[in-house]
């Protein structure tokens, strides 16, 4: 039986009485994909296809893969994360989301600001760049503004007559989430001012090797990973039926949720402190060279792992379900690359020492690659495959199952990872690195064509459409 302990709790759906809201992920998903399919994953594998021809990490400009990281995270994950917020968040307090028509607003604030900033950064030098890069940052800082407004505004906002609010298992996940998807908005324009007024080039190397560690950690792992912790905890176990039996009654069913509830809050606490440690531990060593503080990172690298270990264990997501679903399968791979990755990390500076390279630039990229396509992108993956055709009334066991895009992304990213790391032994595996970028493109592009057909169509849900607990996995309705 599953080690979960999360209330899997049926509740009506509210798509009748809110309809307004019921298609408002559409754009920004639509947005999240055309990012991805050009200067996201498409462009990292061009970038990926020329450093294995040149057989060199560093034979691309550095701001190209400054404009592909940042397409990644605000383009990919952060118009993703913004839909399906608009979409699900006003139904776990079962409301109504706060002025949709500034929703729709930060879709077109953030487009024009990552595209604003791919223009200049890809055809200007760094000082040439600046003063647009300022203004995209400002388009993205008002965009992440209101956003986080809207949402606050929304799950704090008063329940709809009859709705009872509860205490949400992951909510301090999610909210902590949003402030850091803030503050690293935020940070964008410094951290361009910064790197346009570097003197020469030892202090632009210098800075990039004390802060941007730290900066993409508050991306990947305080930004992305805390959201989707937050979602996985409040919505995996009604989505796919994972979280075991809860009980029937009453009393049965309050002690298992405030079981859930105790157990979100403690992995909280140890993911954000380890977090916490490795940010600020990493600066210092950097800077003072003291291995005490290199030695505190790699007890934080445990404590992520640890937190990560007790997700699994919450959600219940490798133990038995209630039922089947296309999206089951990417979600149970995201999350062992994301065990996988977090293992990677805790191994990191030993890899170093044991090899003698002194610091790996290929195994440090291949574990962020293992959590930002291994986990991030195949957790988007799955999470879409599920909801979308719920949202559209489809009829999920009649949907594509997309065991192709699947497997491709999966294989590519294992090839990805795995080839970088050779790359540190031989010179001969960089051009078969150089290509594994383009099977996750294909992998995707699969995904995305079938994901986006689906936001297309729309029919009447069939008697007995779904799997597993159809009431329950509402992702969008509550519960």
């Amino acid at each position: 039986m599953s080690d979960a302990v999360i209330e899997n709790r049926p509740v009506a759906p509210l798509f009748r009485e809110a309809p307004a809201d019921d298609s408002i992920y559409r754009p920004f998903f639509k947005g999240s994909i055309v990012v991805v399919l050009s200067a996201g994953c498409s462009f990292g594998a061009t970038n990926l296809f020329h450093m294995g021809r040149a057989h060199d990490f560093q034979s691309i400009p550095v701001d190209w893969t400054l404009a592909h990281a940042h397409a990644q995270i605000l383009g990919w994950v952060g118009l993703f994360v913004m839909g399906f917020a608009y979409q699900a968040f006003p139904r776990f307090r079962q409301t109504r989301l706060s002025h949709p028509k500034l929703a729709i607003l930060t879709l077109w604030l953030m487009i024009a600001g990552i595209a604003l900033r791919l223009a200049t950064q890809l055809t200007l030098s760094r000082q040439g760049a600046l003063p647009y890069l300022m203004v995209s940052g400002a388009l993205e800082i008002a965009a992440v503004t209101i956003f986080c407004a809207l949402i606050g505004r929304t799950m704090h906002g008063r329940p709809a007559p009859g709705a009872a609010p509860e205490k949400m298992v992951g909510g301090a996940f999610i909210m902590t989430g949003l402030l850091v998807f803030w503050l690293q908005t935020a940070l964008g324009p410094v951290i361009d001012r910064a790197l346009a007024g570097a003197p020469d080039q030892d202090a632009f190397v210098l800075f990039v090797a004390t802060w941007m560690g730290p900066f993409r950690d508050l991306q990947v792992l305080g930004f992305i990973t805390m959201m989707i912790f937050g979602v996985s905890l409040r919505l995996l176990p009604a989505m796919f039926g994972t979280a075991g039996s809860a009980g029937s009654s009453p009393d049965e069913k309050a002690a298992a949720h405030e079981r859930g509830l105790r157990g979100a809050r403690r992995v909280y606490v140890l993911y954000a402190a380890s977090l916490t440690v490795d940010m600020v531990c990493y600066v210092l060593f950097m800077r003072l060279q003291n291995p005490l503080y290199l030695l505190a990172v790699e007890a934080s690298y445990f404590g992520m792992l640890t937190a990560a270990v007790m997700i699994v264990r919450l959600t219940g997501v490798f133990g038995p379900t209630t039922g089947t679903d296309r999206g089951l399968k990417f979600v149970r791979a995201a999350y062992g690359w994301l065990l996988f990755s977090f293992v990677m990390f805790a191994a990191m500076w030993p890899y170093n020492l044991l090899t003698g390279i002194g610091f790996s630039h290929a195994y440090l990229s291949g574990a962020r690659h293992a959590i930002t396509v291994g986990f991030i992108s195949m957790m988007m993956m799955g999470m879409a495959a599920r909801v979308v055709p719920m949202l559209r009334g489809l009829d999920a066991r009649a949907e594509p199952s997309l065991w192709p895009a699947f497997i491709l992304v999966n294989v590519g990213c294992a090839l990805r990872v795995g080839l970088q790391l050779a790359t540190d032994f031989s010179q001969a595996v960089y051009p078969l690195m150089g290509v594994s970028g383009f099977i996750e493109v294909a992998g995707v592009v699969w995904w995305a064509v079938e994901i986006w057909r689906a936001m297309d169509s729309v029919q009447e849900r069939a008697p007995g459409a779904g799997s597993g607990n159809e009431t329950a996995g509402i992702a969008v309705a509550g519960g």
